[in-house]
């Protein structure tokens, strides 16, 4: 994982952490940290990780990126249709300027130029919209698989619930087994690999959302150059 990608991912654990995880009293810890290991249990060295305020977050996110990309598809349209009715005009002028200037016709060739000139700016403005509405696109898939990803942890964390009041000692002769057994195993498993999907979500999302706010300002870059917007 890229370096850029690894402190994205760091940072949004650290928010989880900070703001879904249900924090203990201090007090609390320190007595349980003090019992002997007998009394120690699954959920006390893997607690519950979130709660019921991400799994609203996550549908949150999935009904926000489907609203997103069916914004960002029309522009996308839109773009597209743009492109190829000013794509014609824009081969049309080319085509009369080459009969202008074949039939010596320098007044009609001057104005012909400048038209072109005005259809190849619009084109490329066409262009840069596209491009912008394209990684909005992309940008609102990586918010939905995050949404996607959140509900998947969530429903894993609730389903490895059960397993956190095992007890994690051998048992004594004649006492009840109270370990985790092969299916908390499979639960754990489970659990653990959607906390590591969530990460590559999320890192994911971070990838959309730079590659986004360079396409953006490359586009404003252009218009700038162009002097369409006055930079200084």
């Amino acid at each position: 994982m890229k370096r850029s990608s690894q402190v994205r991912l760091a940072s949004v654990l650290a928010l989880i952490t900070i703001f879904a995880i249900p924090a203990l009293p201090l007090l609390a810890q320190e007595s349980l940290l003090a019992e002997p290991l007998e009394q120690f249990t699954v959920g006390d060295i893997f607690p519950k990780v979130v709660d019921e305020r991400f799994l609203a977050t996550g549908k949150e996110w999935q009904a926000g990126a489907t609203n997103h990309a069916t914004l960002a598809n029309d522009r996308i349209a839109q773009a597209k249709e743009a492109l190829s009715v000013k794509k014609k005009e824009l081969s049309n002028l080319k085509k009369q300027l080459k009969n202008a200037r074949k039939d010596k016709d320098f007044v009609q060739a001057g104005t012909l130029e400048g038209n072109i000139k005005a259809a190849e700016i619009v084109v490329d403005v066409l262009q840069r919209f596209k491009a912008i509405s394209e990684a909005q696109m992309k940008l609102s898939e990586a918010w939905r698989d995050t949404g996607d990803a959140i509900i998947g942890f969530v429903d894993a964390d609730q389903s490895f619930e059960a397993f956190r009041s095992l007890s994690i000692t051998r048992p004594k002769l004649g006492e009840t087994d109270q370990r985790l057994m092969p299916d908390g195993y499979r639960a754990f498993d489970k659990h653990t690999k959607s906390l590591a999907e969530l990460g590559k979500a999320f890192a994911q999302l971070g990838d959309e959302m730079e590659n986004l706010s360079s396409v953006r300002m490359k586009a404003l870059d252009e218009l700038d150059k162009g002097g369409h917007v006055v930079k200084k």
